[in-house]
C-alpha cells in the first residue's frame, strides 16, 4: 500500500497482474470496467477465453505487477497482459514485492493519500 499511496489519485484506475485486486477496494478507487472479478486460469478462463488486453486496460492508468510468481494466476496474467502493459505503460516505481507502471501520458503523481 505504501507504494501505491505515493502515486494513486482518486481518478486512477488500477489493474493488478494477479488473480484478484484488493487494492482498489482498500484505496477507494473505482473498479475497471471490462476487468474480471477474479482470474482463475484453468477454472473460469484460459488463453483463448479471457478478457482481451484492449478491453481490460482501456480505462487503466496504473498497473501493479507482482515480482514473485506463485500459483497459476500470475504467470497467466503476465503472459496475456504484460506485453500490452510494457507497450502502453512505463515503470514509475517499485517495492520489494511489486513493480508499478503508469499509462504513457498520465499526469505526474498526485499528492500522497
Amino acid at each position: 500500500l505504501r507504494l501505491l499511496r505515493r502515486h494513486v489519485g482518486t481518478e486512477d484506475r488500477l489493474f493488478v497482474l494477479d488473480a484478484w485486486n484488493p487494492f482498489t477496494v482498500v484505496l477507494g478507487l473505482s473498479h475497471v470496467r471490462g476487468d474480471a472479478a477474479f482470474f482463475s486460469p484453468g477454472r473460469v478462463m484460459d488463453d483463448r477465453h479471457c478478457p482481451p488486453p484492449a478491453q481490460v486496460l482501456k480505462e487503466v492508468t496504473l498497473v501493479l505487477r507482482p515480482k514473485l510468481r506463485f500459483g497459476d494466476a500470475i504467470p497467466f496474467m503476465q503472459r496475456i497482459y504484460l506485453p500490452a502493459v510494457e507497450r502502453d505503460f512505463r515503470k514509475i516505481d517499485e517495492s520489494d514485492l511489486y513493480i508499478l507502471y503508469a499509462r504513457e501520458g498520465r499526469a505526474a503523481a498526485p499528492a500522497a493519500r
